[in-house]
């Protein structure tokens, strides 16, 4: 008897069992949260890139507020090699965008600054994961924080 079920699957995944339903929401997910970066910039870069890292980091806390269930299994569920893979090309791929952004919407081009993106990706990912632990719609503190150093982080 097939599957069926009241969630979105990605196309994937299929017989899926508790594991692999998680497992195949949070790829969805990844996929939705890719898109965010572009939708932040959707309505043209803001002056100033400072300016940007601050939108950028509301939408995903956004995100996270309107998709609870991404944020409870992708911090507290087994983490398959499979996920972990995906997160690193998606962190790459957000990485790449921001650096893409920053290069040719505001001309930087501090050396390194490629891995600087890289690195904000992933320290910011882990600061939303902190802002959002025990407060379901984020921690105001740890989330001004995140964009502060994030902004510092990569000198804009």
């Amino acid at each position: 008897m097939p599957f069926e079920s009241t969630y979105w699957l990605p196309p994937y995944c299929v017989q899926p069992s508790t594991q692999t339903t998680t497992a195949c929401g949070l790829l969805g997910w990844l996929d939705d949260f890719a898109g965010i970066l572009d939708r932040a910039g959707s309505g043209g870069i803001p002056a100033r890139p400072g300016l940007l890292i601050e939108q950028i980091v509301d939408a995903y806390a956004e995100f996270f507020r309107r998709e609870p269930g991404f944020r409870n299994a992708f911090y507290h569920a087994q983490r398959s090699r499979e996920l972990e893979e995906a997160q690193r090309r998606n962190d790459a791929g957000l990485a790449a965008r921001l650096h893409d952004v920053l290069r040719t919407g505001y001309g930087l081009q501090a050396a390194g600054l490629e891995t600087r993106c890289l690195i904000a990706v992933q320290v910011g990912d882990h600061l939303l994961g902190l802002a959002f632990r025990d407060k379901a719609g984020g921690d105001r503190t740890v989330l001004d924080e995140t964009k502060r150093l994030l902004r510092l982080y990569l000198g804009v």
